[in-house]
């Protein structure tokens, strides 16, 4: 079974794992160009912090992605699903990312939605405990910019 490791934000990851009554999370990557396809429906994706952290600290089920959605329709479609509280929020995390101002040309994110719970059969979001899966935590193996599927 393949797998896709996803690189995350810890703000995201903290934000959506204090509301386990949600039931799928949206992983948007800023500027994204193409749509995901590492994946089919149904299939793992994990979610790992950044450096210096480096640990898998939870993950899903994918449950469908696209590409080039403006920020806007984002928020509307998943709201806090996003892993953040607004629009505006979302958009200040963007341009943190790409470093430049969001304008109406590059007010875009690429999304993967996994599903949490009420998905598909067996479909359950997760997030770690322990040394591993804990925040603040530094895991093992190389530094992933944007992610890869593993088999």
């Amino acid at each position: 079974m393949r797998a896709y490791v996803a690189v995350t934000d810890r703000e995201w990851f903290r934000f959506l794992r204090l509301r386990p009554d949600l039931d799928e999370v949206s992983f948007w990557q800023p500027g994204g160009t193409r749509e995901f396809r590492a994946l089919s429906v149904g299939q793992p994706f994990l979610f790992k912090l950044h450096y210096p952290n480096h640990a898998i600290v939870g993950g899903g089920y994918l449950r469908h992605a696209s590409a080039l959605v403006p920020t806007s329709l984002a928020w509307e479609a998943f709201g806090e699903k996003n892993g953040v509280d607004s629009l505006a929020e979302m958009r200040r995390r963007i341009e943190g990312y790409r470093r430049i101002p969001t304008d109406s040309h590059a007010d875009y994110v690429s999304k993967v939605a996994c599903s949490r719970s009420g998905g598909e059969e067996g479909s359950l979001s997760f997030y770690l405990e322990g040394k591993r899966g804990r925040p603040g935590e530094e895991g093992e193996g190389p530094a992933a910019a944007a992610g890869g599927a593993v088999p």
